[in-house]
């Protein structure tokens, strides 16, 4: 799940959810695209949907919650130890 910090213009900040399990870099860049828009746009996440206009953002933070970090090192320990291990 990732988290979804928007810092306005007028210093109040819009926090949103995303339950999608893509890879933090490449979730970032595709939001990052917004900054380039010049129009009113709509952010559509799991927590539900923001219209926000880009030129009134300072900045957005883009971070993974730790149960999901938690999840993926987890998910990754259980797959190294069902791999077959022949021994002669």
């Amino acid at each position: 799940m990732k988290k979804i910090v928007i810092y306005q213009e007028n210093s109040e900040t819009l926090t949103l959810l995303d339950n999608d399990d893509s890879d933090i870099n490449l979730y970032s860049k595709e939001i990052s695209k917004i900054l380039e828009l010049s129009k009113v746009c709509i952010i559509s996440t799991t927590s539900g949907n923001a219209v926000i206009k880009p030129s009134k953002i300072k900045s957005i933070l883009v971070s993974e919650l730790l149960d999901n970090i938690n999840k993926k090192i987890k998910k990754g320990i259980t797959s190294d130890d069902t791999k077959d291990v022949i021994k002669d």
